[in-house]
């Protein structure tokens, strides 16, 4: 009897963790897809720009939209000048249809908007009691440390490396001197099943 219940109570302790792990992997590769909704994503390593970009593209078969999207990498420093975390981020244009975050808190971009990000609820490992609104100290790369404010939150799971921030497109290409141009494109096909996302990436590469 003892064994059965043994026996019986790894099985179920089993199950429960194969169940735990499956649950844990679907919730996060949902809110994976919330931040990368295109069928296709062109990377290159030099910007170009967005006019051009889109010209080419637009005139394959089976390509409906391109989004240019910018990003940076910053560091958040403290009030003693030390780096507390790397963080990215991400410059998605205004009207970007290719975006839909889990807010919990705050509220998302204005147009326009300059020093301020929506940043991952891994923020709340460095600042426990941050509200919204609050500042936090952001160095870019070749500039000096400056306050962003935190407008708003988004849920996204932290395994993935540095904090993730999302920040208004116009703002950080005129920040790092590439005005209307980007390393990187979204683009959205007519069809969006696997087999065109392929056939219309293996045109855009040639």
């Amino acid at each position: 009897m003892l064994l059965t219940i043994f026996t019986l109570t790894i099985a179920g302790a089993i199950f429960i963790a194969v169940f735990n792990v499956r649950t844990s992997m679907s919730d996060f590769i949902d809110q994976l897809t919330m931040h990368f909704m295109g069928d296709v994503t062109i990377s290159f390593n030099q910007p170009y720009p967005i006019t051009r970009i889109e010209k080419i593209a637009l005139s394959v078969p089976g390509v409906t939209s391109v989004e240019g999207w910018a990003g940076v990498g910053t560091e958040i420093w403290d009030e003693d000048d030390n780096v507390l975390d790397n963080m990215s981020v991400i410059a998605p244009p205004a009207d970007t249809a290719l975006l839909d975050p889990d807010i919990v808190a705050g509220r998302w971009l204005l147009p326009g908007e300059e020093k301020a990000i929506v940043v991952s609820d891994s923020i709340y490992e460095l600042y426990p009691d941050l509200q919204m609104g609050d500042s936090i100290l952001v160095k870019v790369p070749g500039k000096q440390v400056e306050e962003w404010a935190v407008v708003g939150v988004f849920r996204f799971i932290s395994m993935v490396g540095d904090t993730l921030a999302y920040a208004d497109f116009d703002y950080i290409t005129d920040l790092i001197n590439l005005p209307n141009q980007a390393y990187s494109y979204r683009i959205i096909t007519d069809e969006h099943n696997l087999e065109r996302q392929k056939e219309i990436a293996q045109i855009l590469d040639k």
